[in-house]
């Protein structure tokens, strides 16, 4: 794989400001222990040597036994600071790697939410975020840990390389030139690897796909009922050893090669040995000197070997952080505005003449739509599956931009709205609501964030939904946990976890358009009734656009749109439409014989 060497020292660069940002401090600290860990050693071997000379020479010994004292004494004191560097290296680090990974994650999580809902469905956005994700808990640390590593064993090459210049300079040299060869091969698997990681996104993806399709609660249920758990686990190894022979291909290479290298740099190791041993045999060195250099020799190969190999984990963690820094540089398609109120206050939302298309569709999805909707007004819109409808609350919150056509809210284009400040004009469930598996006050005060430690409120709006009477009966009321994923969770049905929904969308009733997808799906029919009785009435003076495949629920509202292959074909009130004899009449008269019989 041919490497980009601007991009690499890029990401390479992006990579290090991370980890100083995530500590300055800390980065500081790790490389002057890095330095620190990199001499001590070398100082020991220096040492050592000292004492072996002195005690080789015996009519020394008598002159200088202050001096070997002296010199036992730095040995015990080096070898304590090598020791209690290496605890305070692994707690500095473990700090380190904690924050960047905090941060690496908050940064991942932060552009997600910042992305365009049209940009997260895109595959290649996907595939994009996938390989960000996960990398990011493993790359930003191994780049720290390799980084530190590499001052630190270049350290210990340089004062080699020092400790080896009154003897001979050629023999270590040889020794690092012998060892160039590993790099270069490490170097082209690193790539190898990095390339088929990328080619496989897909099925990377596929397989958590599958992974979590017999593993969550909202899956297994049908997996089980279905029988078809062995069809998706063996589609799951198909998957698995498609990639797995290409890994092991690479792998078996990898080794045949590593073998080779080790062949060389060991052949090179002990020739140098035998150099030192016979300088030694000939007196050319002292005792004390040819230990040295005997310790400095397999020191410096370990060192080269780990300089290198550390070399080649960084060039390989920066290749995979590109994948970070390709995601987090994706250029978000909520530009938006600046306006934070709209020009007319009070006109409400008007579509006109609003066509979307998803990107690769071959029609429209919704098509030249326009209604104007006011305060104190409601607005059902109906239709078949596929009609257009969740397409078209989306589009009036601002998550889709119009392929052509205009919306305006209270006067000014939705997209001139500064983003965030729309969003908190509007209270929103969707068909497909989160289920938090949080405590219940969580779930209903996310659906306002600026007063989420206001419990009253959340009274209040459980009190309008009757989710309180059931949520008065759980062990810790608001502070019971909701949902199984958890040990301490409580499951509640799919019902009461509608009133949930609904109540996080009420908990703050001065917003001024309410946005109900199916609110009612899973309620039954008395249900039903109540919640749209006591909303009308708490909710008189607001915007209310509700999708419902019950005509009951449709016929209540001021107005009704209804939709078929993302037109709008007939719009009026109940009776209005009942007198044109069309779909509308169709629909209603069908659901209502249906309830007859």
């Amino acid at each position: 794989m041919k490497v980009n060497i601007k991009k690499y020292l890029t990401t390479f660069y992006l990579s290090i400001h991370l980890v100083w940002q995530s500590s300055a401090y800390i980065a500081i600290a790790l490389t002057f222990i890095s330095i620190a860990s990199g001499v001590l050693p070398l100082a020991m071997v220096y040492v050592g040597k000292e004492i072996i000379d002195v005690v080789t020479y015996g009519e020394v010994i008598q002159a200088q036994k202050e001096s070997l004292y002296i010199l036992v004494l730095i040995e015990g004191v080096l070898a304590i600071l090598t020791a209690g560097l290496i605890r305070v290296d692994t707690y500095v680090k473990s700090i380190l790697k904690a924050l960047l990974s905090r941060d690496v994650n908050v940064r991942i999580l932060n552009k997600s939410i910042s992305l365009s809902l049209l940009q997260i469905e895109d595959s290649e956005v996907k595939n994009s975020m996938n390989r960000a994700r996960s990398e990011a808990s493993l790359r930003p640390i191994g780049l720290v840990e390799k980084s530190f590593e590499t001052i630190k064993v270049f350290i210990t090459i340089l004062g080699s390389l020092i400790l080896f210049l009154p003897y001979s300079l050629w023999i270590p040299g040889f020794i690092i030139l012998s060892t160039i060869p590993s790099f270069i091969i490490d170097s082209k698997f690193s790539s190898e690897g990095f390339r088929i990681f990328n080619w496989r996104s897909e099925e990377n993806r596929l397989q958590m796909y599958l992974e979590s399709l017999l593993s969550t609660e909202q899956s297994v249920k049908e997996v089980k009922a279905t029988g078809v758990g062995k069809s998706l686990i063996q589609k799951y190894v198909d998957v698995f050893n498609s990639l797995f022979v290409e890994d092991k291909k690479l792998l078996e290479r990898q080794v045949r090669w590593g073998l080779a290298m080790t062949l060389l740099s060991s052949v090179c190791l002990y020739g140098a040995y035998i150099i030192i041993c016979l300088d030694g045999v000939e007196q050319a060195i002292t005792v004390g000197s040819l230990m040295m250099y005997l310790v400095l020799i397999k020191q410096l190969v370990g060192a080269m070997s780990q300089f290198l190999s550390h070399l080649g984990g960084l060039y390989e963690d920066t290749l995979y952080l590109s994948n970070l820094f390709d995601f987090l540089s994706i250029k978000s398609a909520m530009d938006g505005g600046k306006v934070k109120e709209g020009a007319v206050a009070g006109e409400g939302v008007r579509f006109e003449n609003v066509t979307f298309q998803y990107p690769n569709a071959k029609t429209p999805a919704v098509e030249n739509v326009s209604f104007q909707l006011e305060p104190g007004k409601s607005l059902a819109i109906i239709g078949d599956n596929g009609a257009g409808k969740s397409t078209l609350i989306k589009l009036a919150l601002g998550l889709y931009k119009p392929t052509s056509g205009t919306i305006y809210f209270d006067g000014t284009n939705l997209n001139d709205w500064d983003f965030d400040a729309l969003i908190l004009k509007f209270g929103v469930v969707f068909q497909d609501f989160i289920r938090y598996q949080l405590t219940v006050g969580e779930n209903i005060s996310f659906g306002d964030i600026n007063q989420k430690s206001n419990k009253k409120h959340w009274e209040n709006s459980a009190l309008v939904t009757k989710a309180n009477q059931f949520i008065d009966n759980l062990p810790d009321r608001y502070d019971t946990r909701l949902g199984k994923l958890f040990s301490d969770g409580v499951d509640i049905s799919g019902g009461e976890w509608q009133k949930i929904a609904l109540s996080r969308a009420l908990v703050n009733q001065d917003k001024s358009i309410y946005i109900l997808d199916e609110p009612t799906a899973s309620l039954d029919a008395y249900s039903e009734y109540e919640m749209f009785t006591t909303l009308k009435h708490t909710l008189a003076d607001k915007m209310i656009i509700i999708i419902s495949h019950r005509m009951s629920t449709a016929r209540s509202a001021d107005s009704i749109l209804v939709m078929s292959s993302g037109k709008v074909i007939e719009c009026g009130s109940h009776s209005e439409l009942m007198k044109n004899r069309g779909r509308y009449r169709d629909l209603f008269e069908l659901q209502a014989n249906s309830y007859a019989s």
